[in-house]
């Protein structure tokens, strides 16, 4: 499997959690910013499958800021601890691919 694939799987979990996320707590101060997150990694999940060139350099700065955001709410917001210690996981392991894949 290749990084693009495993990319393509990476993004569109996380999708599926974010979304989760704001369906469940509904729309608050802190579930939109992850409704909104989870939105650009649907669009990155898309640009990845159509093979954009430019995604890559998109996804990076804005993987990159949303393991900082759910950093934040990590603290933030303790109800959601479990599922942001995931996203971070997640997010960690997508930056690390990416950063590989296009500085490697």
């Amino acid at each position: 499997m290749d990084s693009t694939t495993v990319l393509i799987v990476l993004y569109s979990f996380s999708t599926i959690v974010h979304f989760a996320i704001l369906f469940k707590y509904g729309k608050s101060a802190t579930s939109v910013p992850v409704g909104i997150f989870g939105s650009l990694y649907l669009a990155i999940s898309a640009g990845l499958i159509v093979d954009f060139s430019w995604i890559l350099a998109i996804a990076l700065p804005v993987t990159t800021l949303g393991l900082i955001g759910a950093s934040v709410t990590l603290k933030r917001v303790p109800e959601q601890r479990e599922i942001t210690i995931v996203m971070n996981v997640i997010d960690v392991v997508m930056i690390a691919i990416l950063t590989f894949t296009l500085f490697g």
